[in-house]
């Protein structure tokens, strides 16, 4: 995306958490780097947007597959004040649209049958059952709560404010060349299928050669 606003002769800035760990990465592909350390910090928020036009929000909590323990309420509030704190940040600097990306999993969780709709959402009889929350999905079905949780307080907070938001919810998996340092668990899934390590059931097993 960096890549494509930049040949279109737009200027990008990249906010990261850690200028030193990204900056070369991120400025690789065109963009001024600027360091904003937490979501909360809500005047270097501000300050990074100064002068911009539109934001692409990114930023999210989504533990690798492999189902590793995740913290519930640090996903929760970096999904949903996080995003909050980031839009009132753009609505102060004057930003005239804001890119959400929300995910499938907003809306297709519990959501079996039928089409899906921008009128429906994941239920949270689903992601929210205590059975589910013991089983080895639960930092998944926190994911899911999360992105749900996100769009809701998005798209409440520009509707109250009049700040121009578009949402956009990927599908399951988006294909193509990558730019990062490292795959993220979506491309760890692929991964793991294309190489015959990934069961239905989701569990990353031991490649026999």
């Amino acid at each position: 995306m960096i890549q494509d606003l930049c040949a279109q002769g737009h200027t990008v800035l990249g906010i990261v958490r850690d200028a030193k760990a990204y900056s070369e990465q991120v400025g690789a592909l065109g963009a001024k780097v600027v360091e904003v350390s937490s979501l909360d910090d809500s005047a270097a928020l501000v300050k990074a947007l100064a002068g911009v036009d539109g934001l692409f929000h990114m930023a999210a909590v989504h533990p690798k597959y492999g189902f590793e323990a995740g913290n519930r309420e640090a996903i929760l509030k970096t999904a949903v004040s996080g995003t909050l704190t980031v839009l009132e940040a753009a609505k102060a600097a004057g930003v005239r649209r804001v890119v959400l990306t929300s995910s499938l999993a907003a809306v297709e969780c519990g959501n079996d049958s039928g089409t899906l709709t921008e009128t429906m959402w994941s239920k949270p009889e689903v992601y929210d059952s205590k059975e589910n929350l013991e089983t080895q999905w639960a930092t998944h079905y926190t994911y899911v709560k999360s992105k749900v949780e996100q769009e809701k307080a998005a798209v409440d907070f520009a509707q109250q404010n009049g700040l121009d938001l578009r949402v956009v919810v990927p599908g399951n998996l988006c294909i193509g060349p990558i730019a990062s340092a490292n795959i993220n668990g979506a491309q760890a899934r692929l991964s793991g299928a294309t190489h015959a390590n990934f069961s239905p059931l989701g569990r990353m097993q031991p490649q026999e050669r």
